[in-house]
């Protein structure tokens, strides 16, 4: 069944977004113009708390990567968008900035869209104690 025409314009920020926030260097403007000014994240669902608005995502996002940094992420491995959701896997690298180790982290994100195709909600889920083996940390 092919995208509609709001599923695929999802989908697209989505990439989008990971696109602005992969390499060693994060273009975090770029990456702030694809969130609603309210919008929600979770870093880790439901164990963190959510972050409200574009600002403090961002340097949340920052702090994250002054641990972890130079995010590619793969081809998604599902990515399935409708009307104001969408679902996505995928597996990031990132390299350990204490140790060099360049770790994979497999993560599942839920988004979120308001009319304008913002997004006003990210969660992401993943196991923490794989993820903390794979990147090195105690």
């Amino acid at each position: 069944m092919p995208l509609t025409t709001t599923a695929s314009a999802h989908r697209q920020r989505i990439e989008a977004l990971f696109a602005a926030l992969s390499g060693p260097q994060p273009d975090y403007e770029q990456a702030a113009s694809h969130f609603a000014d309210n919008a929600r994240y979770w870093a880790h669902t439901p164990v963190s708390e959510p972050i409200t608005g574009v600002g403090n995502i961002i340097a949340d996002l920052q702090r994250q990567f002054a641990l972890a940094g130079d995010l590619q992420s793969e081809p998604p491995l599902a990515l399935i968008c409708g009307e104001q959701q969408a679902a996505f896997e995928r597996i990031d690298y990132v390299t350990v900035r204490h140790t060099g180790t360049r770790a994979p982290v497999r993560i599942c994100a839920n988004f979120e869209f308001d009319e304008m195709g913002m997004i006003t909600e990210w969660r992401e889920y993943w196991d923490k104690t794989h993820c903390h083996r794979t990147m090195g940390f105690a």
